[in-house]
């Protein structure tokens, strides 16, 4: 990691190449995007000490720049929680008419939409269909969005999660609890 690290830096920043590497904890993807970051001094003042914290700022970054790319037809935050909704619910069976209701009823939007965003998603190639249903890709990215769905910075309990478990728990707690 610490090759792939000082070649995604550059010179200018290859002292840092070390510390990313081990903040990485191997993972390529962390690697890359907290290289790219370094690089153009998106997180210049980063507490390169905390691995935890560098990680969400990594993949606050990512799903901000992914967002940003993604041309569906949901606005950002609306797709922010439906990427939350699906890491949680992940493998979500989206096949079933129930399933995509529940979804557009708990965003506040119609079925179709929920469709559209969905394929926009894959198409980015956040989303990925499994035989068993849309996940998100990266898995640490998921388990980011897991984490953050369910609470804030303090550490708190998020309104979004309450939520989420008032809508969808009864019939599908096992999976949250998995996730």
């Amino acid at each position: 990691m610490k090759q792939l690290a000082a070649d995604c830096l550059g010179a200018a920043k290859a002292h840092l190449a070390e510390p990313l590497a081990k903040l990485s904890g191997g993972c390529a993807l962390i690697t890359l995007v907290g290289a790219e970051l370094l690089r153009r001094g998106d997180i210049a003042h980063l507490d390169l000490t905390r691995s935890a914290d560098f990680r969400t700022a990594v993949f606050r970054r990512f799903e901000g720049q992914e967002l940003d790319r993604i041309s569906g037809t949901l606005d950002r935050p609306l797709m922010a929680r439906l990427l939350k909704c699906i890491a949680l619910l992940s493998p979500w069976d989206d096949s079933k008419l129930a399933a995509q209701e529940a979804m557009a009823a708990f965003l506040g939007i119609q079925r179709g939409q929920v469709f559209a965003a969905c394929e926009a998603l894959m198409t980015s190639g956040l989303l990925l269909r499994s035989r068993d249903g849309l996940r998100i890709t990266p898995d640490l990215f998921s388990d980011h969005l897991v984490y953050s769905g369910c609470y804030d910075d303090a550490g708190k309990v998020t309104a979004f999660i309450v939520q989420f478990l008032d809508q969808f728990a009864e019939e599908h707690s096992q999976i949250i609890l998995n996730n």
